[in-house]
């Protein structure tokens, strides 16, 4: 259908509009570097897709069609392969699904363009009408397959909270079972060459699984669950309180370091911990708060009523009232002293393995 309501000057600008008012948008909820490549040159990459579909609808549809909403549905396929590029490893069931329903949507529409009969006066004309019919379909079928995509996305970053959840279950039920010694076979996987043969599925039950050894060590009485999410730059986790839970980089999963992943998680579990001496310090009595031995306490609680997190911060000053708090300087020494004794365990159970395997 002819419907043109802009000249084709204003339809190119609006929809170049449109194309830069999208790349802002997206930028500031969803970019993420393509791995292998760096920002800037993912950057280049996102905007070269953008300015080919803004090309070949100004080529298509020039001359028919120059209005808001064809503008805005030929900018939104580059977006949706972009997510698809780089967030298709988190969500493949459900990026599968949505490409599979858009291909077949897209082959049977264009069946039926060729099977069409359009009166036109050459056989040149009738193709040519026939290839914007189909482009038309395509485009619309690549925005709708993008929005989905990004629905998707949004869904599980914003509204679940995270892009990946652990398999394993999270526990408030400490016992025996939740130690390094009754979950060696787990313990094991942290061992470099074993952690790299993992799924990120697999490395992140296998760090709910320290989440929950960690939890019955700091005497918690509530479940931490543990997830991988897209985290601003050089923020590697964070504890939640409110949530009970703790959010780690999703690039941190994947880099294949179980060192500074371990490090990480024990890290933030040893805030949890912190939060539980917290409570336990503000139900007591004035009298009993100044015993000696409640001292960091008292010291943490004053420091999460003024947290500085530091996190979103390129100030040196701002990032050093962070590292500088108590709390943080004993989450760090903890998580050290944490790492040597789970690599440690691991040394100690296989070196007793092979001399009972040389016995």
């Amino acid at each position: 259908m002819r419907k043109n309501t802009l000249s084709k000057r204003n339809y190119v600008l609006e929809t170049v509009f449109w194309a830069v008012i999208a790349f802002i948008w997206y930028n500031n909820l969803f970019f993420t570097n393509i791995s292998g490549k760096t920002v800037l040159e993912s950057n280049v990459i996102l905007i070269a897709m953008i300015a080919f579909a803004v090309l070949a609808n100004s080529i298509f549809t020039l001359r028919w069609r120059r209005n808001t909403a064809s503008a805005v549905t030929a900018v939104l396929t580059p977006f949706g392969v972009y997510s698809y590029i780089t967030y298709e490893k988190y969500m493949p069931k459900a990026y599968k699904v949505i490409v599979l329903v858009g291909i077949a949507v897209c082959a049977i529409a264009a069946l039926c363009i060729v099977l069409s009969k359009i009166q036109t006066k050459t056989k040149k004309r009738r193709l040519v009408t026939k290839a914007k019919m189909t482009y038309l379909t395509v485009r619309f079928v690549g925005a709708v397959v993008s929005v989905s995509f990004i629905t998707c996305l949004f869904c599980r970053t914003y509204v679940g909270g995270a892009l990946l959840s652990a398999g394993e279950s999270a526990t408030s039920t400490y016992g025996d079972e939740y130690t390094i010694a009754e979950n060696m076979d787990t313990v094991l996987l942290l061992q470099e060459d074993e952690w790299k043969k993992l799924s990120l599925e697999e490395r992140l039950d296998v760090l709910q699984c320290i989440c929950n050894i960690e939890g019955n060590y700091l005497g918690l009485n509530r479940k931490i669950h543990i997830y991988a999410s897209k985290l601003d730059e050089h923020v590697m986790g964070y504890y939640n309180d409110s949530a009970s839970s703790i959010q780690i980089s999703v690039e941190l999963l994947e880099s294949g370091d179980p060192y500074e992943t371990l490090d990480t998680v024990c890290h933030e579990m040893f805030h949890a911990a912190q939060h539980r001496y917290v409570e336990i310090y503000e139900r007591l009595d004035d009298s009993s708060k100044n015993s000696y031995f409640l001292y960091n306490a008292s010291v943490y609680a004053e420091e999460f009523q003024n947290y500085k997190s530091g996190r979103k911060s390129s100030d040196v000053s701002e990032f050093l009232d962070y590292y500088g708090q108590w709390c943080e300087h004993d989450a760090r020494s903890y998580a050290q002293d944490a790492v040597v004794d789970y690599y440690k365990r691991i040394a100690e159970y296989l070196g007793q393995s092979e001399e009972a395997g040389n016995e």
